[in-house]
This record gives C-alpha cells, structure tokens and sequence, in this order.
C-alpha cells in the first residue's frame, strides 16, 4: 500500500491531480470500449497495433489466427462498464534495460517501483545516484479493475452452434503502460503542452496485459532478471 502511494505521487505529480486518477479512469474506459471488440475473429484488427503493446498484439493475434483457421468465429462485446478503479500503479525509473544488458547496473525492486542505478563509486553518494537515475529514464503502469458486462461467444462453422456462449458481468484486469521516456525529460516536455485535465500529449498509453494473460511471463523475466544481478553482484565482488 505505501509503495503505490509513493508511484501513485509520482504519476501524479507527472501529469495533474485534474488528470489523475479522474480522468485517466474515463479514458481508460473509452478506450476499453474501443478495443473489446476488435478481439474477434473476421474483422480488421490492425487498429489494435496502436492500442496494444507488441507483445500482447503478437499473442492474441495468433489465437485469434488459431481459432478463424479451424473455422471457429470469437466476437466478444462489451456491454457496460460499470466501475473501474486502479488497483496497482508500477514505476520504472533509469535506463531502459534490455535483457543481458546489465553490466554496471544493479536494479533495485520495491514491489511495484524499479530503479536500475549504476554501479556506485566513491565520486557519487547513493542519493546522488538514485536523483540521476530518475533523469535518465521513466515508465509509468497502472493496473485498472473494470466491473464489466462483456458478451462472449465462440462459434464453430463446422457444427453450425455456440461452443461457448456467454453474457455475464465480471472484474476485467487491463494494465495499461506509457512509453519509456528517456531521457525522462521527454516526459515533461510532453506534458507542458497539454492542459491540466488532458493526457499528456505524447505518452500513448497502450494496453500490456488483459486478465493477467502475460502475467507469468512478466513473473518469469523478473525472476531472470534479478538471478542475472545476483550473479553480476557476485563477479563485482570478485574482481
């Protein structure tokens, strides 16, 4: 609860309490409208590049591929949207870090916040570094849980009926992720030129996961990430 506190400040004081949470949960909710139904089978579903990330576009791009080659046909609705409130807010701040690029860097996790820092020298404190780590790159997430009622139904051609049909209300996790700002100026430059109660123009928020879909992926490349700094730790001290 406090480390969501604490990114939860930052986003906000990173756009507006006008923008925040109020105004991000409406959009967030437009646009979960906009994309549902674009989750479907025969339809064109490249508006979905610019609303998803390319991990989660690459993954239920190829089930819906799946299900329209054994002539199955996926339709889901979304009927109403009857609340959303966030659930988690994640931060990533300092250099984009891709995987096997960590020489020199050491990660330091608090639950939902990250801070990759560089390797500490006698010139620079650990304020010191942690300050210029926050200059040098940032990332925003945010964990929405809708109270939605979705109609889903999977039909196959071959038998001419519903496999699946269903119409219920249900919570509905989306997580959605702005790019990775770096330098984290570029953040800040985009958000001088939008009004209080507006997005930041330039953050593009894209969906990342829905129904934690690529949540134990996520798990899994943390659990990677933080062997590969231990190990790193262990040659530093070696050396």
């Amino acid at each position: 609860m406090i480390c969501k506190s604490a990114c939860e400040r930052m986003l906000r004081n990173n756009t507006s309490p006008e923008y925040y949470p109020d105004q991000f949960l409406r959009g967030a909710g437009l646009a979960i409208h906009q994309m549902l139904p674009l989750l479907s089978t025969n339809i064109n579903r490249e508006p979905l590049t610019n609303m998803l990330t390319q991990e989660l576009y690459d993954r239920l791009e190829s089930e819906l591929q799946r299900q329209e080659e054994v002539s199955s046909d996926v339709s889901i609705k979304l009927a109403t949207v009857h609340d959303g409130m966030v659930k988690d807010v994640w931060v990533l701040l300092g250099p984009k870090l891709s995987s096997g690029s960590t020489r020199g860097f050491i990660r330091w996790r608090w639950q939902s916040l990250t801070i990759a820092l560089r390797a500490a020298t006698d010139e620079m404190s650990s304020r010191e570094q942690v300050a210029n780590m926050m200059l040098e790159g940032v990332q925003f997430k945010v964990d929405v849980e809708f109270d939605a009622t979705i109609d889903y139904t999977i039909r196959s051609k071959i038998l001419n009926s519903d496999v699946i049909s269903d119409f219920t209300r249900r919570p509905l996790l989306v997580r959605f992720e702005t790019p990775y700002f770096q330098p984290a100026e570029e953040m800040l430059r985009s958000r001088s030129m939008s009004r209080p109660d507006e997005a930041p123009i330039d953050w593009n928020w894209r969906v990342s996961d829905i129904d934690y879909l690529l949540e134990q992926d996520f798990i899994e490349r943390r659990k990677k990430e933080d062997i590969q700094d231990e190990e790193h730790a262990q040659r530093e001290m070696g050396m």
